[in-house]
């Protein structure tokens, strides 16, 4: 039996029965977010919407958070997720393709 399984780019791969595909908790591998004011973490890598899911396993609520990270030139960029989209147009331009696993982040959640 052959198991075939398609991401949304439309990349393919196949095993023989008997492989097993994982799916990884995004989450912080280092670090934790605090109750009150800022927290430095390190990221599993992923989407926006993952680090999301790892900040709201940590306690933290979306309404409530403001995530910064700094870019090639050393400028921070800032993440407001319930924010609209021009709030986050930097982040966006430079996490197109998402975070690189050990992405290093300021994380605020209140």
């Amino acid at each position: 039996m052959r198991v075939t399984v398609t991401n949304s780019d439309g990349i393919a791969d196949f095993r023989e029965a008997g492989f097993i595909y994982l799916t990884i908790q995004p989450s912080f591998t280092t670090g934790s977010v605090p109750a009150q004011g800022w927290g430095l973490v390190v990221f599993s890598g992923g989407s926006t919407a993952d680090l999301v899911v790892a900040a709201v396993t940590e306690g933290c609520d979306p309404a409530q958070m403001i995530v910064a990270a700094t870019n090639t030139a050393g400028q921070f960029i800032t993440l407001v997720p319930t924010a609209p989209d021009f709030v986050n147009t930097a982040w966006n331009a430079f996490f197109v393709d998402g975070m690189p696993v050990g992405q290093i982040l300021f994380v605020r959640c209140a």
